[in-house]
């Protein structure tokens, strides 16, 4: 093996790859459904970006050969299937959307990387540590869920009664939610 060769290779641990790639499907599915307003649960955007962490793992791993089929499956075909929409339109315009999301997204980290103090120590102290990076990628998850739970209960907490129903003879006991029919 030459020196060349040496220098050519670089190690990549695919368990980081993966985590990094679901955290940024994750991510970039959570605004594309805001954007969209898609009716997508929380447990069909994991599951999509696992399935989505799951293809660029393989897609890293296939032979040189047939990288280029693997990258037109990667970029259109997995990001159609990514978003699970009803109809054509809909699917086109959710795609479009998700790219635009995400060549937004790409832009901001990579000027925010090289081009600011925060760049520089995230490069120095973040990146450094695989643990800190995973902890720190978690934590703003997490914060995240915590800030929505918070909100709707900011939201909602006003317009929440106590529901008495009674169907033949039962009583049941319910909370509910004052709606005035407004939209």
């Amino acid at each position: 093996m030459s020196c060349q060769e040496v220098i050519k290779r670089k190690v990549i641990y695919l368990d980081e790859f993966f985590v990094i790639n679901f955290i940024m499907d994750f991510i970039v599915l959570c605004i594309t459904k805001k954007i969209c307003k898609f009716a997508a649960t929380y447990l069909q955007i994991l599951l999509s970006a696992t399935f989505g962490a799951l293809w660029s793992v393989i897609a890293l791993i296939v032979p040189e050969n047939i990288k280029g089929a693997v990258n037109i499956c990667t970029y259109i075909l997995i990001s159609a299937l990514m978003i699970r929409i009803c109809n054509f339109k809909e699917l086109i315009r959710g795609t479009a959307i998700l790219f635009g999301v995400t060549f937004c997204m790409a832009g901001s980290i990579y000027m925010i990387y090289y081009y600011t103090y925060a760049g520089y120590w995230i490069r120095m102290n973040l990146l450094s540590d695989t643990e800190l990076l995973m902890f720190t990628a978690l934590s703003v998850v997490i914060v995240g869920m915590i800030i929505k739970q918070i909100m709707v209960r900011i939201v909602y907490g006003e317009s929440e009664c106590l529901v008495k129903i009674i169907f033949n003879d039962k009583c049941f006991d319910l909370k509910g939610y004052i709606d005035t029919g407004n939209v």
